[in-house]
């Protein structure tokens, strides 16, 4: 696996909600100051925690490891990473009514439509790498953390929704692009290729 196929992983979700939240500016809307400015470092160590305590490490070898694989044996991928997502927007759903959670602030129905677009691009991903996990680790600990540097996440008096929504229907087109694909879905290269940048 090249290093192209990682750092796709990692910065995706800058650009994803860069996007997002130049158009909200753009549309008349603010964003409130990065909780990261001036604090690199801080930042910088986040990542590192939200990899080992914010769920990646916890969840990815499950869903991507394991749960994706024995689905694939079975349904197309488009089937199986779209059916991941939903038990996987399920699998949140307790956070929505614990208090201090991100989640607990964002409407379901769209939270749902986002675990379900990620799921779409993380077996994308998972398939055009032989079957690695690391990429997804590294998006999903990209999602998670780049959320904190750009402020795009709904607040607890429900402002924020716009930007978040847009980040999500940005990350939903791109899901559709890749389920729209004619071409039945396999990976990029042989196993037997030494070649694996994007």
């Amino acid at each position: 696996m090249g290093w192209g196929w990682l750092a796709l992983s990692f910065f995706l979700p800058l650009v994803v909600m860069g996007l997002a939240a130049a158009m909200h500016i753009a549309l008349g809307g603010a964003i409130a100051p990065s909780p990261a400015s001036g604090r690199v470092l801080l930042a910088v160590v986040n990542f590192g925690l939200v990899l080992l305590l914010g769920g990646p490490l916890g969840e990815e070898f499950g869903w991507r490891g394991y749960a994706l694989p024995v689905l694939q044996k079975r349904y197309s991928w488009r089937g199986a990473s779209l059916g991941l997502g939903m038990v996987w927007g399920a699998w949140h759903l307790p956070l929505f009514y614990m208090a201090d959670t991100v989640q607990r602030y964002i409407p379901v129905g769209l939270y749902v439509v986002s675990t379900m677009a990620l799921s779409v691009l993380l077996a994308w991903l998972f398939n055009h790498t032989q079957g690695s996990v690391l990429p997804a680790l590294v998006l999903h600990t990209a999602v998670n953390a780049w959320g904190w540097v750009i402020p795009i996440m709904v607040m607890p008096d429900g402002s924020n929704l716009r930007p978040y929504g847009l980040a999500v229907g940005l990350l939903g087109l791109i899901a559709l692009g890749l389920l729209c694909d004619g071409e039945p879905h396999r990976p990029l290269r042989s196993p037997q290729s030494k070649s694996g940048s994007v």
